[in-house]
């Protein structure tokens, strides 16, 4: 977690934009970190540790990209992470600034309202990193629409899908934790990453699929571990019992964990909801591929990003300028 000197306080009267000191308590904690990166240093020991992540995931990107014969310089990217209370934007953008990406020359907005290095690709809509929940959906091709670069294409397709409201559940299970968000999608998009995302996210460590593998043969410590998650869900799910639940996706390196699925399915059924009208679509890449959801859909943000921000699909005379076609 992201704490101590390098986070910024939790004071809304003193930080609220436009309050009336506009940030001014935070000004040291600022300070700080810009020091730290005027002597070369990542902003917080934190950001170190992201950017050491993000230099090892762009050497193996280049890798690959060169193993199959196609341009191997990554000069930026989108980064999608957990929906962490603790793990800030400003961290996000300073760990790709520290690991050597840069975003200024290609085309998109810099995020000019916020104080953070030009780093990671945004466009007009789109202008915070995706938590995994935006990404995941982007992921498996949920909700956004195919032909990106046609405005007409993605109005027919909009038209085809109707007003139906769709109510996502994010499961991201993971060996050492199990953390679910949710989102509302009212319609299909280019890629409909809100301009503010604010889930509401649950995380639970003690809930990885770690715990129950060391139960081995302990059928009580099995019983209680499954327990647990049918609770951990349960009162999620239950909090958003106003719309029927309608899709699950199934995410992390342990999201085929066998009977995973099927408890989470369960669990929404049996609240007995009278919202919930049938079983929510289950999402789910096998073969190990489930790790990399998030990761395909930051991936397709990128290229969409690269391709036609927003607003680069409109008619000649209606394009902004900074659209590369």
């Amino acid at each position: 977690m992201i704490t101590d000197i390098y986070s910024p306080p939790y004071n809304w009267y003193f930080d609220a934009p436009g309050g009336p000191f506009a940030g001014a308590y935070d000004m040291p904690r600022v300070a700080w970190r810009r020091i730290r990166k005027k002597v070369g240093l990542a902003a917080s020991p934190q950001v170190g540790a992201l950017a050491t992540v993000l230099k090892d995931l762009r050497t193996t990107a280049s890798a690959a990209l060169t193993k199959h014969g196609l341009p191997s310089i990554i000069e930026a990217a989108v980064v999608s992470s957990i929906d962490l209370v603790a793990l800030y934007d400003e961290d996000i953008y300073d760990a790709a600034e520290h690991a050597g990406l840069s975003a200024e020359n290609l085309p998109g907005v810099e995020v000019w309202y916020l104080d953070f290095p030009d780093t990671l690709l945004t466009d007009m809509r789109y202008k915070r990193q995706p938590k995994h929940q935006d990404a995941a959906q982007i992921g498996f091709k949920v909700g956004v629409c195919d032909d990106y670069l046609s405005t007409a294409g993605c109005n027919q397709q909009r038209a085809e899908a109707g007003k139906t409201t769709r109510n996502f559940l994010t499961v991201h299970v993971t060996r050492q934790g199990l953390a679910l968000e949710s989102a509302l999608r009212h319609s299909v998009d280019w890629t409909d990453v809100l301009y503010y995302q604010q889930h509401e996210s649950y995380f639970e460590a003690s809930l990885g699929v770690a715990s129950l593998m060391a139960a081995k043969n302990d059928m009580s410590r099995k019983t209680a571990y499954w327990n647990d998650v049918e609770k951990f869900v349960g009162g999620y799910a239950n909090r958003f019992s106003f719309i029927n639940l309608t899709d699950v996706l199934m995410i992390g390196e342990s999201a085929e964990f066998p009977d995973f699925k099927e408890h989470v399915v369960q669990t929404i059924m049996a609240l007995g909801l009278s919202t919930q009208t049938s079983e929510p679509a289950v999402h789910l890449q096998k073969n190990g591929q489930s790790l990399f959801t998030a990761s395909k859909g930051a991936a397709e943000m990128a290229r969409r990003v690269l391709d036609a921000p927003y607003g680069c699909a409109w008619p000649d005379n209606e394009r902004p300028p900074h659209c590369r076609r």
